[in-house]
């Protein structure tokens, strides 16, 4: 072939090739993985894949952390949310804001950001309150009435005159020289009888000796027939309390000074409730200080709107002073009566559950929830709800930056703050709810009691299976130390979500009484010296961060679950 001959099929081959490249789009394949490599979901062994230019997560994100806390603390600690009642619309203002801060997506009803939780406050009228145990053959109390205003009588024209030194009008003067003649003397009525002495009466007074509350409707009571007193063992008989005031002589371990008297004293009276009695005593051995607490904790109630047909007329806490008088009086075979009158009145205010969501890649109707409280009922309890609050809000600040940066793990993942009140109210309202609408819960987890950075365990409790405790172990191991595991939920406030099947747990620290050094090596004092030298090397936020690094990793591994 000639030269001019070799050009020339150079030129049409580079026009075919031309030509076909013309024809064919090519796609950039660099964002496409490889679908040879697995995507590394197992979390804590192989965490969700983080960008090259994320190259140490951890840091980064505890630095992003602190930086939230720092204007998370002031405000919740000391400032204006420091007393977070549960009907308070700022704090439900300010948590709305913070989650749309972090990038979440509404998951409250209709899309929005909060879920209505309505409750009834019951308040003092300031009448006296009054609580007093009768013999059925006294009659009831009833108040002194005031005397009624005597109506005087205008005074006569001569009575003003005479008042006035002026002569009596005419024809009213006596004649001259004639006396007048004396009016004759008022008729003496008829004395009545003599009353017959009274009887001394033999009620007790315990307005000033207990303290009363009323969770039903707010009204008095004149005629609640009282049981027998009985020494509180379960199970407790039916029998000789329904229809009745029971009477109940408190348990031994009772401590109305306690931190968890609350929670124990409502298990009480909730025990109490389902043998059908109508109100309920509880005897106790405090001589003044816990039913003081107690007092000033009912003075204003906030409960669930409805919830109170269900509900004991009365539950009253008996300081030590009126037990023995009260086992006296109900020794004998005759009926004793209870009235009450706690002069209170209820009204209803709307509260509000707050809801933000990540949404999952592949299960998007299906959520793994991390709840908290975010409002303080009881002020004892406000600092120790407080610390799990700023822990949960930083667990999920950290698990949406995760996400944000990251892959998105299968199942959505939702944020709920709680209005508790005291008595699981938003907790029962988003039960009920997510069990018909919204994400489908496939598991719920919360903080209980705070961890620090040299715990050696962490104690998981609740409802879980086999596979979900193994799964927290191995999250809990990553962070050095050991998981026991308690079947019985530590907090009652979750309780609610036990009546449907997913996994419902708190994972945290346990009593320092029954957690011993995992190693089990080393001089006790040794130790003690050492954990003091480390606690003044450590940060002040070190327990909190450990606590946001327990729940972040608790929460990414059981979404990442297959």
């Amino acid at each position: 072939m000639s030269k001019s001959g070799r050009r020339g099929f150079c030129r049409a081959l580079g026009g075919l090739a031309c030509l076909g490249l013309g024809g064919c789009k090519i796609e950039p394949i660099l964002g496409i993985a490889d679908e040879r490599e697995a995507l590394p979901l197992a979390f804590p062994d192989l965490p969700p894949q983080i960008p090259d230019q994320l190259e140490d997560a951890e840091t980064t994100l505890r630095a992003l952390t602190e930086e939230l806390l720092q204007r998370e603390i002031p405000r919740l600690t000391s400032g204006g949310l420091r007393e977070r009642a549960s009907g308070d619309p700022s704090a439900v203002s300010h948590f709305v804001e913070l989650m749309r801060g972090f990038g979440l997506a509404p998951a409250g009803n209709r899309g929005g950001w909060v879920q209505p939780v309505m409750l009834d406050i019951v308040e003092p009228t300031g009448d006296v309150a009054r609580v007093r145990l009768r013999p059925e053959s006294e009659a009831p109390f009833k108040p002194a009435e005031a005397p009624p205003k005597e109506e005087e009588t205008p005074p006569t024209e001569a009575e003003t005159a005479s008042k006035a030194g002026e002569t009596p009008p005419e024809g009213e003067a006596p004649p001259e020289g004639e006396t007048p003649e004396p009016a004759p003397p008022p008729k003496e009525p008829d004395a009545p009888p003599e009353p017959e002495p009274e009887l001394p009466s033999r009620a007790i007074e315990l307005g000033a000796l207990g303290a009363f509350r009323q969770r039903g409707d707010a009204v008095a009571h004149e005629r609640l027939l009282l049981g027998p007193v009985l020494s509180y063992e379960t199970p407790l008989p039916a029998s000789p309390l329904a229809g009745r005031v029971a009477v109940f002589r408190a348990p031994k371990g009772l401590d109305l000074s306690s931190d968890d008297a609350p929670a124990r004293v409502d298990t009480l009276m909730s025990t109490v409730r389902d043998t059908g009695a109508v109100g309920c005593l509880l005897l106790t051995r405090d001589d003044g200080p816990g039913i003081e607490r107690f007092r000033e904790l009912w003075q204003r109630q906030v409960r669930r709107a409805g919830a109170g047909d269900e509900a004991l007329l009365i539950e009253g806490l008996v300081a030590a002073e009126a037990r023995k008088p009260i086992e006296a009086a109900l020794g004998d075979d005759e009926a004793w009566m209870l009235e009450v009158n706690l002069a209170t009145h209820s009204y209803v205010v709307e509260s509000h559950n707050v809801l933000g969501r990540v949404t999952g890649r592949e299960q998007p109707d299906e959520a793994v929830v991390l709840t908290c409280a975010w409002d303080t009922p009881d002020p004892r309890m406000a600092e120790l709800h407080t610390i799990r609050l700023l822990a949960t809000l930083g667990a999920f600040f950290q698990l949406a930056e995760w996400s944000r940066r990251s892959t998105p793990t299968p199942y959505s993942l939702v944020l709920l703050l709680t209005a508790d009140a005291g008595l699981a109210a938003g907790q029962s309202v988003h039960a009920a709810w997510s069990a018909n609408y919204g994400a489908e819960t496939v598991a719920l987890v919360a903080l209980d009691r705070p961890m620090t950075s040299r715990m050696p365990a962490a104690v998981l409790s609740g409802h879980y299976d086999a596979g979900v405790a193994e799964l927290a172990r191995r999250v809990v191991a990553a962070d050095g130390r050991e998981l026991l595991l308690d079947d019985q939920l530590s907090m009652p406030s979750l309780a609610p979500y036990l009546r449907y099947p997913a996994p419902v747990m708190t994972i945290g620290a346990g009593d320092p009484d029954t957690i011993v050094d995992v190693n089990g090596s080393g001089d006790a004092d040794e130790d003690e010296g050492e954990g003091e030298a480390t606690a003044a090397a450590e940060s002040p936020l070190d327990g909190l961060h450990a606590d946001i690094r327990l729940l972040r990793n608790l929460v990414l591994a059981l979404a990442a679950r297959r």
